[in-house]
Order: structure tokens, then sequence, then C-alpha cells
């Protein structure tokens, strides 16, 4: 299952070996995946400095980007992206009450 998402504000991409000086390529879409066994590690690392580089780490894993690439997009995208790439993940049910509903 790959969840797509198009960039509000696209992000330049480095140029890459070979291209003529001043070529922008930009990044306009990103496309995710369901996360590996490698990716969770990755993350797991990138927790240890913070919430915001896990979620830089989370998506450039499941988008298949760079992770300087996913710390330059705009913060109305990295929300979005975030979003996205967090519904990968199983969220945690809230403990039950004592009358048997949840919190």
């Amino acid at each position: 299952m790959s969840n797509p998402y198009t960039l509000k504000h696209p992000v330049d991409l480095p140029a890459k070996m070979g291209e003529p000086a001043g070529a922008v390529a930009k990044l306009n879409s990103i496309t995710f995946r369901r996360p590996k066994a490698k990716d969770l590690v990755a993350i797991e690392k990138a927790a240890k400095n913070g919430l915001t580089a896990a979620n830089v780490a989370i998506i450039a894993a499941l988008g298949d980007i760079p992770e300087a690439v996913a710390a330059e997009l705009d913060a109305e995208d990295f929300e979005a992206a975030s979003e996205i790439a967090s519904g990968f993940f199983p969220q945690p049910t809230p403990p039950a009450t004592k009358d048997g509903g949840s919190k």
C-alpha cells in the first residue's frame, strides 16, 4: 500500500553528479510505503534527538527521500506528511476506565 502526498510547497533537490551547474530539480510529491524493520531502527535512533527529528526520519524512511530533503519541507507539508506517515503505525488504545469505557 502506498499513500502519495502532493507538496503544497515543493522542495529543491540537491544536484546530482553530472548535472549542469544551476540545474534545479523539485520534489513535488512524496509516496509513502509501509515501514520495514530497518526503518523502525532508524526512527528509534532519531527519536533520541526529539519528536521532530523522529518525524523527519519517518518521512525520509517511508517516503524514500534523504533526511536532508525531509528536513527542508515547509512546516505545512511537514505536518501533513507526518500525519500520513504516522498512519502506518498502530495507535495506542486508551486504557479502560472502571466503568468499562475509555478515558
